[in-house]
């Protein structure tokens, strides 16, 4: 996992894919900076999610939502990987993890992969490790 201090930092504006997560769809929009304070759209997409996969906005069916998201990805053909998504405190898990400063990438993220591992089931890792983030 490459983190890219430079876009946080904002010196470089890259392109933001955004997606919403409804009871019916998953929609996808892809924004790019046009000027200094204008967005270009340069993508959209939705995908039709199967009844009761999200049910009063609580994810009943992870591997139907989540197929779905990739069938948007792919749908739209956005090659961009900084996705904006909201999501509601409680579907979020935190979990605070305490490593030494001196670990390198490479050892950092084994250290992540592993306690992932032990906190999710198999059948979620492919999402969950499109979904991590550095904090």
């Amino acid at each position: 996992m490459a983190l890219d201090l430079a876009s946080l930092l904002g010196k470089k504006n890259p392109p933001l894919v955004g997606l919403d997560i409804s009871t019916s769809d998953v929609k996808l929009v892809e924004l790019s900076r046009s000027g200094e304070k204008d967005f270009k759209l340069e993508r959209c997409a939705f995908e039709v999610l199967p009844k009761g996969a999200v049910v009063d906005g609580n994810i009943e069916n992870l591997e139907q939502v989540s197929d779905a998201i990739l069938r948007v990805l792919k749908r739209s053909g956005t090659g961009t990987r900084n996705v904006a998504l909201a999501m509601p405190a409680a579907s979020v898990i935190t979990k605070k993890m305490i490593l030494p400063g001196s670990l390198t990438e490479q050892a950092l993220e084994f250290q992540l992969n592993q306690r992932l591992v032990n906190i999710f089931p198999s059948r979620w890792m492919k999402l969950v490790l499109t979904s991590v983030s550095w904090a």
